[in-house]
């Protein structure tokens, strides 16, 4: 074999890692997600006003450059590759005041995940977790986080609201 069909063949193993990696933490993305959402309890989806659309209460989206989170149009879109070798993607939660009730509200946690063989370093709003894949319940402390988060927030009296603080999610208004 001659030297070039050896860098062939290194390239395209090398090619085909990065795929399943890729494709793995794609997957990840939607696991973390659903995974979330059936954490705290939230139903898959709700109704918007016209009765004929239905969107999810928590999901994965992608980060714009601007910051803001959109829906991806295909699952691959969702994650963003950074330099420090962690994938980006961001997650929503929609909340409401009571069951079918309206307007929505969105808040958005910026999640960035980087794994080596099962385990994963994970950061949710700059706060680390290092879990262990193949673990039952691996993500349940990173979950409680995002939820005392919020709980955080919505204890805050209305005057507050206007302090400048790091809360570590973003509200991204009516849904």
């Amino acid at each position: 074999m001659v030297k070039f069909d050896e860098l062939r063949g290194a390239y395209r193993d090398w090619r085909k890692r990065g795929i399943a990696y890729h494709d793995a933490s794609v997957a990840f993305a939607g696991n973390f997600a659903r995974g979330f959402r059936e954490y705290i309890g939230a139903p898959a989806t709700y109704n918007v006003i016209d009765d004929t659309t239905k969107k999810f209460y928590v999901e994965a989206r992608k980060i714009t450059d601007e910051g803001k989170l959109v829906r991806a149009e295909h699952p691959g879109e969702v994650l963003t590759f950074e330099e420090d070798g962690y994938y980006k993607f961001g997650l929503t939660l929609t909340l409401d005041y009571d069951e079918n009730s309206y307007p929505k509200a969105a808040f958005g946690f910026t999640v960035h995940y980087r794994a080596k063989n099962d385990v994963c370093d994970l950061k949710v709003s700059d706060k680390a977790f290092t879990v262990k894949l193949t673990d039952e319940g691996a993500f349940n402390p990173a979950y409680d986080f995002m939820v005392e988060m919020l709980k955080q927030s919505f204890s805050r009296e209305p005057w507050q609201m206007d302090e400048k603080r790091q809360i570590g999610f973003v509200h991204l208004g009516k849904d």
